[in-house]
């Protein structure tokens, strides 16, 4: 009887330590999504100065702008492994447009370690597809389009 008794409680306490876990690790995860995104917005602000004065349209631009756009709404959902995915994609694909434009990436703003995904991580190809999927993608216009208008959703203000 005691047995009996004895496996449920035990089953509860460790139910409760996992959900403890969760709980403690979300608000971590919540941070350092939003450092990355805030660090790859000084990326794509780089690159959106640089296309303005260079003029070297690629696709790159508007693809960075898609994939921080989505990594901003997938913050704001709650997805934060998602968000750093994407807004890693983005800071790839603005250094390709700084590049074209012969511009400097700006210093101190590469990928840094603690930004690293845990777990695995999508390629660029399901991340591009992704992004070429959404809503983003039909209501951002071109490099050039984009290159007259200010930029100022791309980073997490909170």
């Amino acid at each position: 009887m005691k047995r009996i008794a004895f496996l449920p409680v035990l089953l509860s306490f460790f139910l409760l330590f996992a959900g403890t876990a969760l709980v403690q690790g979300q608000p971590v995860m919540r941070e350092k999504a939003k450092k990355v995104i805030n660090r790859t917005a000084i990326v794509v602000y780089a690159a959106h100065k640089q296309t303005i004065a260079n003029q070297v349209f690629t696709g790159n631009l508007k693809k960075a702008v898609i994939h921080q756009r989505i990594a901003i709404k997938l913050f704001h959902e709650g997805k934060f492994m998602k968000a750093i995915h994407h807004s890693r994609r983005a800071r790839d694909l603005a250094r390709l447009q700084i590049e074209a434009n012969h511009g400097t990436f700006p210093a101190g703003f590469e990928p840094t370690s603690d930004e690293s995904a845990e777990g695995p991580a999508p390629t660029n190809e399901q991340l591009d597809e992704e992004a070429n999927s959404s809503e983003y993608n039909s209501t951002s216009g071109d490099d050039k389009q984009i290159s007259t208008e200010p930029l100022d959703d791309m980073e997490i203000k909170e």
